[in-house]
């Protein structure tokens, strides 16, 4: 099995690799409600969804998830790379 470039991994991968863990200061789960999910959103001055969320700025990543459907729920994999203030969030619909 090929181990995926650490990068890649972080951003683009919902389970991150075990052998790329080591590279996250944070990763975690949450569960939000859609409309919570929403009311978070917001747009960098580059154009690019993010949420800031403890203070941590995520750029956001969506898999799994369309705007057409409005889920109830959305799973949000939050993880960076440093104790700095930037990560990424990635984003799918659970119900």
């Amino acid at each position: 099995m090929t181990i995926p470039l650490p990068a890649v991994d972080i951003t683009q991968n919902w389970c991150v690799h075990t052998d790329n863990k080591k590279y996250l200061f944070r990763y975690y789960l949450l569960y939000w409600d859609y409309e919570y999910y929403i009311s978070q959103l917001q747009k960098s001055l580059g154009g690019q969804d993010i949420i800031i969320h403890d203070g941590v700025t995520y750029v956001v990543t969506f898999l799994e998830y369309s705007t057409k459907a409005n889920p109830r729920r959305v799973a949000l994999s939050f993880r960076s790379t440093h104790p700095e203030l930037f990560g990424y969030v990635l984003i799918k619909a659970v119900s």
